[in-house]
């Protein structure tokens, strides 16, 4: 299911979701510049798509993605941010850009999907 630019997408996040657990530190209390490159990567990645694509979705999921990098510059701007309110900060911003893919992949399927 899904076009070319899901595909591309789809591949570029397991990439980075299988990627990121293996450069993490245990904890959040100081902003991993190994994952801030994943993010980084991921986000240019998706930027590409977005700029080439003829569908909505890829914006969508780049901004998503944009708030998610960004989330790694608060602990180093803000002293109230504890290790958990990053670590939170920092995973909550996936769901929205894996669900602009999902959307964009029923949407690009349209009346393609297997009907009982």
């Amino acid at each position: 299911m899904g076009g070319r630019d899901e595909k591309n997408a789809a591949t570029a996040m397991l990439v980075a979701a299988l990627t990121s657990p293996l450069v993490q530190q245990q904890s959040f209390v100081q902003v991993d510049l190994r994952l801030v490159a994943i993010d980084i990567l991921l986000l240019i990645v998706l930027t590409g798509i977005a700029m080439k694509s003829n569908r909505y979705w890829p914006i969508f999921a780049t901004g998503f993605m944009l708030n998610g990098t960004l989330v790694h510059l608060f602990p180093g701007f803000f002293a109230w941010v504890t290790p958990d309110a990053y670590a939170d900060m920092a995973v909550v911003w996936a769901y929205p850009v894996q669900l602009s893919l999902l959307a964009g992949t029923m949407l690009e399927a349209g009346g393609k999907l297997a009907k009982p």
